[in-house]
């Protein structure tokens, strides 16, 4: 089941209850007249209840009498729902909020429609596995603000011509920069600033091999790794094994003066 509109819900996973609610929006209040969405993917649900309390703590004795929801089923296509939310979170919370910019002026919705599903089927409630923790209640705001945010891999591409019995090398570079050990009660871990590679992630891409080079290894102290480098005897290089999930590279800036 998705979301939206829902500011509040529980799951008796024993029970088999689920309850989703929200706040009596008043007229100053952004979502006043919205209409909230419970998408349910599959078979339809059953023991439909509504009912009003005084707090969020939906406990037996605070019922609130004079609330009402009008409750409309519909069936269409999950593209045609998601399109309509999503327009609907862009409006609301960009457009509303940003002094009238919005992020469809400069990327186009059918993009973030994208990069929504994308999240929807590889880590939400769509998923073939087991979705992420933070996207198992299903609520469609999580996507649809993660889409603009979530770190993305970008493919280049480039035409090269490679003639009849020779070789081509391509080379793209990327620099990242080392995370830093801020603050450490081991003296021994002072100054230490840290490069992690991982070869499996969940992506989709295969590599067959990989190497990792060490470069201007005379500037640093390696203090831990699992790459294999060992520059004082001049091993700056490392075929990578493809089943080892994380190597990890940690070093300390030498004192070339010395």
């Amino acid at each position: 089941m998705l979301c939206y509109g829902f500011n509040g819900g529980l799951y008796d996973h024993e029970n088999n209850i689920m309850r989703k609610s929200f706040s009596v929006p008043r007229e100053y209040n952004p979502n006043y007249g919205k209409t909230f969405y419970l998408v349910i993917v599959g078979d339809d649900i059953e023991n439909l209840r509504i009912q009003g309390y005084v707090d969020g703590s939906c406990d037996k004795g605070k019922e609130l009498a004079g609330v009402t929801v009008d409750v409309n089923r519909f069936e269409t296509k999950l593209t045609d729902i998601l399109h309509t939310t999503l327009d609907d979170f862009m409006q609301l919370y960009y457009r509303g909020y940003y002094n009238d910019f919005l992020m469809s002026d400069v990327i186009s919705m059918d993009m973030l429609y994208r990069a929504v599903v994308e999240l929807l089927t590889t880590y939400g409630k769509l998923t073939d596995g087991t979705s992420a923790d933070r996207y198992q209640t299903g609520m469609l705001e999580d996507m649809f603000g993660e889409s603009m945010t979530h770190n993305r891999v970008f493919y280049l591409s480039s035409l090269i011509s490679i003639p009849a019995g020779e070789t081509v090398r391509l080379k793209a570079d990327l620099i990242k920069p080392p995370s830093l050990d801020f603050y450490t009660a081991n003296a021994e871990n002072l100054g230490i600033y840290g490069y992690d590679m991982v070869t499996q992630l969940g992506s989709t891409l295969t590599f067959d091999n990989t190497t990792a080079r060490l470069l201007n290894s005379e500037s640093i102290i390696i203090k831990r790794q699992n790459f294999g480098f060992d520059p004082a005897v001049g091993i700056l290089e490392a075929r990578l094994d493809m089943k080892t999930e994380h190597y990890y590279l940690e070093v300390q800036v030498a004192d070339v003066s010395e």
